[in-house]
């Protein structure tokens, strides 16, 4: 998050001075600009896909606990905080 905010404010205030104040190092800032996203991070991404055709097939009204069902029943095994967090 402190990453995201220094990527957003760069054009108005200097990197160094945000990642001093916010405590971070800028190479680890620098290293987060080119790092590509872990494996995990895209499944979410697919993940989220087809929690979003289930919730809008469903007419925007199940909750975590029926999603995660479906989508087990659907052969992706995830569980529901899972599904939670990415909703």
């Amino acid at each position: 998050m402190k990453y995201a905010m220094i990527k957003e404010q760069s054009k108005q205030f200097p990197v160094s001075v945000m990642c001093r104040l916010l405590g971070v190092s800028a190479s680890g800032y620098y290293h987060w600009l080119t790092r590509k996203p872990s494996l995990r991070e895209e499944e979410n991404v697919k993940l989220a896909i087809k929690i979003k055709a289930i919730f809008d097939d469903e007419k925007s009204r199940p909750g975590s606990p029926w999603i995660t069902k479906r989508l087990n029943a659907e052969g992706e095994p995830v569980g529901r905080h899972r599904v939670a967090k990415i909703m």
